[in-house]
């Protein structure tokens, strides 16, 4: 029986909180309706003055810019494009004499490395030259017919 009693007293509250709630939204809803009427009234309104003899009132609109005005404009967006088309020539100046500074920087050390790689030849080349003398004046002169007993002694002539 009490727990038929809680059933009952939980199903109430909630039938109170959904009707509170559909209340409160119905609410919001009538809210959210007549801010739109008024929106839409107004844009109905706003495009009515935009309609020109509709409403003579309203028809004064601002006055043109003098021609003065205009021109000085004119003359300012020239200035200013002017001024862009400068800035970019400079730039690409700029970058240009970045690369043929590169270039030349580049090509000047090909140079060099070409000049070292020459002289490290050269020298590699003349200590050839002295080890094939020192090699031919150390050599023992069996081409002469020359031979010594220390041609002898560097062979082993026991046997194993």
């Amino acid at each position: 029986v009490e727990l038929h009693k809680l059933e009952m007293d939980r199903r109430k509250a909630t039938a109170v909180a959904v009707s509170d709630y559909n209340l409160a939204a119905a609410e919001a809803k009538q809210i959210q309706d007549k801010e739109d009427n008024k929106e839409y009234e107004g844009s109905q309104q706003h495009a009515l003055d935009m309609v020109p003899g509709m409403c003579p009132s309203k028809d004064r609109r601002e006055p043109p810019e003098s021609l003065q005005q205009v021109i000085q404009f004119h003359k300012h967006q020239i200035e200013e494009k002017k001024r862009t088309e400068l800035e970019q020539k400079q730039e690409g100046d700029l970058y240009h004499q970045i690369r043929l500074d590169s270039v030349h920087s580049a090509l000047l050390m090909e140079r060099q490395q070409k000049r070292i790689s020459k002289q490290l030849r050269r020298i590699q080349d003349s200590t050839n030259a002295q080890l094939a003398q020192t090699r031919r004046q150390q050599k023992p002169d069996i081409e002469r017919g020359c031979i010594e007993d220390s041609f002898f002694s560097k062979f082993t002539t026991c046997s194993r």
